[in-house]
């Protein structure tokens, strides 16, 4: 190979060299650019406050003895999350969902829920009673009860057959029962009509 060939060579291999070095000095001050860039906050004053609102409940109060076939009321006050509310009660005749506005504005309010007509004692609680808030967090905390009992005397006794003479004219009054309460007599077991006592027999 002739000399004027080996000094093209190493000409082109020099300029080779001097275009890797430009290139990898380039990618370094790239390199060093990003880091310099990740590590500067561009908001050094900006806070970010995440408010967690209250948990919401509901305290069950009231209760009492009634009758046999009728309702009472109980009261159920809720406060905390955000209103409106909204309570699901299971009750005796099946589910009920109810919304719970805060009328006052003041982060709270009484509601008065009146039962089913009952047949059977009942306890309102965490049980049957849940609440959610209109945040939809459905973990509301339901505390306190409402017990309602059912007042249902002993059916009255007496004799399945009695005779009366009719020239007697025996009313209803004059039936015979192991009783010592006022007793009221009617035509069917669902209480379609009541004689009265002066009604004949």
């Amino acid at each position: 190979m002739c000399i004027s060939n080996k000094k093209k060579i190493i000409t082109k291999i020099n300029s080779m060299k001097k275009h890797l070095l430009f290139l990898i000095a380039t990618l370094m001050m790239l390199l060093a650019s990003s880091v310099v860039n990740a590590q500067v906050n561009p908001n050094p004053d900006c806070n970010i406050t995440i408010t967690h609102p209250t948990r919401a409940k509901a305290v069950i109060s009231g209760g009492g003895t009634i009758c046999y076939g009728t309702t009472t009321t109980i009261t159920i006050t809720v406060s905390g999350g955000k209103a409106p509310w909204k309570l699901t009660i299971v009750d005796e005749n099946g589910t009920k969902e109810v919304t719970v506005t805060d009328v006052g504005n003041n982060g709270s309010e009484v509601y008065t829920y009146t039962t089913d007509a009952l047949t059977a004692n009942i306890t309102y609680n965490s049980g049957n009673i849940s609440l959610t808030d209109d945040n939809s967090c459905t973990n509301g905390l339901v505390t306190g009860s409402a017990d309602v009992e059912i007042n249902d005397p002993a059916k009255p006794t007496g004799d399945a057959a009695q005779s009366f003479c009719s020239i007697d004219t025996p009313t209803i009054a004059d039936l015979s029962v192991n009783e010592t309460t006022t007793i009221k007599w009617y035509s069917r077991w669902s209480n379609i009509l009541c004689y009265s006592d002066g009604g004949w027999l």
